[in-house]
């Protein structure tokens, strides 16, 4: 997952959103037979641009690089338009793309202690080999359980299992799967 908690990492941001500005130039301009895909792409690269702080103000400025303490909103603007353009075009790309946004809001914090039993330690880890892992994750999930999953890992977490069931073998939404599922109840 992307992460900009480095100054050297910040610096890359105003080229990305340049050329984020560029790809969404491209897609707007009226071609002959603009079809649905196009209309997918153009989101995505107005997401993008919401992601490295081009949300408002005008397209041909000067980008700066965001200061660490900005990257929370953009993260948050970024998985808000993701998750647009999911509920708009559900492919299970862009459901993958979306879930990815939505753990970045969290970094590695996907999970919280919460719960009303009483008890502190950790559920038994269920045998995940008999059962279908994200079945058991929603269990371990749920309201009342030890950990919790925070908001942004439960919107994940939906994402992923709609595109999952569309695209059984995608690699990424089967290593997103397991980076929501980092410090939660399935980690031992």
């Amino acid at each position: 997952l992307d992460s900009f908690d480095s100054p050297s990492a910040l610096s890359v941001v105003p080229a990305a959103l340049a050329l984020a500005r560029r790809a969404a130039a491209l897609l707007v301009q009226p071609s002959q037979g603009a079809n649905t895909l196009e209309a997918r792409d153009e989101l995505l690269a107005l997401a993008l641009v919401r992601r490295y702080g081009g949300g408002g103000g005008d397209a041909g400025s000067a980008a700066v690089a965001p200061q660490a303490s900005q990257m929370r909103q953009l993260d948050l603007a970024y998985a808000d338009a993701m998750q647009d353009v999911a509920e708009r075009f559900p492919d299970c790309h862009v459901r993958a793309l979306a879930a990815e946004a939505w753990l970045l809001t969290m970094r590695w914090d996907h999970w919280q202690v919460g719960g009303s039993s009483g008890s502190t330690s950790r559920p038994p880890t269920p045998d995940v080999g008999e059962v279908d892992p994200l079945d058991v994750a929603a269990q371990a999930a749920a309201p009342g359980s030890i950990l919790e999953p925070s908001p942004a890992t439960s919107s994940a977490l939906r994402l992923l299992r709609t595109a999952w069931s569309q695209c059984p073998s995608h690699v990424g939404i089967l290593r997103l799967f397991v980076h929501a599922m980092d410090g939660g109840p399935l980690s031992d």
